[in-house]
């Protein structure tokens, strides 16, 4: 009996290791992801990052072109890296467009959208660079651009 015993709590040691790497989004980050968690809520998108799981990191993305990256792997979990020299000197509405920007790439498979409204300015947050339009994300705007990020 007692060998029988053994046995099943080793078969259930097996079976409980399945996840091995847990997918890690670094805390610096965490609040950001949380912001976008949040937003799609507010907006009926149920965001599952269990049911997605990305990462994300900040490191030096050695592009003084890129601020971030999305990588979609097949078969690891998605990652978002966030150039540091970017992350140390931006803004919080930086910081939060940034995540929002390749969350919406990882999360939400959003391609770049450069449409320009009349003013000049950029109509969606999945724009791919500010040197075709102007990016006014604030406190009045940042409503406007979050509704079209998650009901586009």
């Amino acid at each position: 009996m007692n060998k029988l015993y053994f046995l099943l709590l080793i078969i259930l040691c097996f079976t409980c290791n399945e996840d091995e790497n847990p997918v890690i989004v670094e805390s610096e980050l965490q609040p950001y992801f949380e912001r976008f968690k949040q937003a799609g809520i507010a907006r009926g998108v149920n965001v599952d990052f269990d049911a997605i799981p990305i990462e994300g990191r900040v490191a030096n993305l050695f592009d003084s072109n890129v601020n971030g990256w999305c990588s979609l792997n097949e078969e690891d979990p998605r990652e978002i890296i966030i150039d540091d020299s970017f992350w140390s000197n931006a803004s919080e509405f930086d910081k939060e467009f940034i995540i929002m920007h390749e969350l919406g790439h990882c999360y939400l498979n959003r391609l770049h959208d450069d449409s320009i409204d009349g003013d000049g300015n950029c109509v969606s947050i999945m724009h791919s660079t500010t040197e075709t339009c102007v990016f006014p994300y604030n406190d009045d705007t940042r409503d406007a651009y979050l509704d079209e990020l998650f009901l586009q």
